[in-house]
């Protein structure tokens, strides 16, 4: 069984890639060819839990229906994808926890509200919670922010959407482990554009560059 977390960090990066890409010349998409697959590698340990059968069991079985297709715009990680089901086909509310054979220790944990995932905390060896991702839902389920913290409860990374009221932007942060941050990413709905910032550890700016229509325009 494969626990999935409905907003997948790296999966935001691409989205960013695909914004910028399809819009914009060639050398657009070759200077995001460089610039993603570094962001994805950072990215890509909190995309999915991988639950191995032969040494894992789980207290509850659920049963996942995907609602909508998987999409290639940002609009897309607004949508709720997955909805869970108990055996009498009831939205599930509650928790579902994996646990390791060897141990009885907890590997992972998803809690329910109405069959939709919000929130994932994944365990070290001695049962502490070492990640945790916690998913805000707004009443039309739509998926309109999603925080990752680190085990010292420091913010690890962020995904905001906001509503059309307000702008419809989409935006990504991301934090060192002693809170100072990284990374900053924010494409413009209304100009359909993005901005990219990255932060050394003493809060410089060490890479600024905005991503148009008519180009990169690069700030530092």
């Amino acid at each position: 069984m494969k626990l999935t977390n409905e907003l997948d960090f790296s999966l935001t990066f691409y989205r960013f890639k695909k914004m910028s890409s399809q819009k914009s010349i060639f050398w657009i998409v070759a200077k995001l060819s460089v610039v993603i697959p570094m962001l994805f590698v950072i990215t890509f340990p909190f995309g999915d839990v991988e639950i191995t059968p032969n040494t894992t069991y789980s207290d509850i079985t659920l049963y996942p229906q995907d609602l909508i297709p998987e999409g290639e715009s940002l609009k897309s990680l607004e949508q709720v994808h997955t909805l869970y089901f108990t055996k009498d086909r009831e939205l599930f509310t509650g928790t579902q926890t994996e646990y390791f054979k060897k141990s009885d220790m907890p590997k992972s944990s998803i809690t329910f509200k109405n069959g939709i995932r919000i929130q994932l905390k994944n365990y070290d060896i001695d049962g502490n919670v070492k990640e945790r991702i916690d998913d805000i839902i707004d009443f039309d389920q739509r998926l309109i922010k999603s925080t990752s913290i680190y085990q010292n409860e420091y913010l690890q990374r962020e995904t905001i959407h906001l509503p059309p009221v307000h702008s419809g932007n989409h935006v990504f942060q991301e934090w060192y482990p002693f809170g100072q941050l990284q990374s900053y990413y924010e494409h413009y709905e209304n100009n359909d554009s993005t901005i990219m910032i990255r932060y050394d550890i003493r809060g410089n700016v060490s890479w600024h560059e905005i991503y148009g229509r008519n180009g990169i325009e690069k700030i530092k």
